[in-house]
């Protein structure tokens, strides 16, 4: 047997699980001991079985590492909106335009023959 390998479960298989094979090594999954190990996530390297796992441009992440990557996004995504006096100028200019088309407009109607 494997350094690191389970015992195959010996009841048979039961709905969710891989029956073992005959003189294979039964890798379990990290979190599932009677699911076999598909893959192996790239941050914490743990053993996933398809359940556990979640590709990401062809690359394992056990259900943990993914949910982080979710989180360092969100945070990377928030910071990005938040940064640097780019989006102020921008809504300032915006703002300037709104409020010069609506002045325009105020005096288009008060003075509608004016030259």
């Amino acid at each position: 047997m494997l350094e690191g390998c389970r015992e195959p479960p010996q009841t048979g298989a039961t709905r969710g699980t891989t029956p073992p094979m005959s003189g294979a090594a039964f890798v379990a999954c990290a979190n599932h001991e009677g699911r076999e190990a598909i893959g192996v996530c790239v941050r914490c390297r743990r053993r996933v079985c398809t359940e556990c796992t979640t590709k990401l441009d062809g690359i394992n992440h056990c259900v943990d590492c993914f949910a982080g990557l979710a989180a360092e996004q969100g945070r990377r995504e928030v910071r990005v909106r938040r940064d640097g006096p780019a989006a102020a100028l921008v809504f300032a200019a915006l703002g300037w335009a709104a409020a010069s088309a609506l002045a325009w407009g105020a005096l288009e109607l008060l003075l509608p023959g004016a030259p």
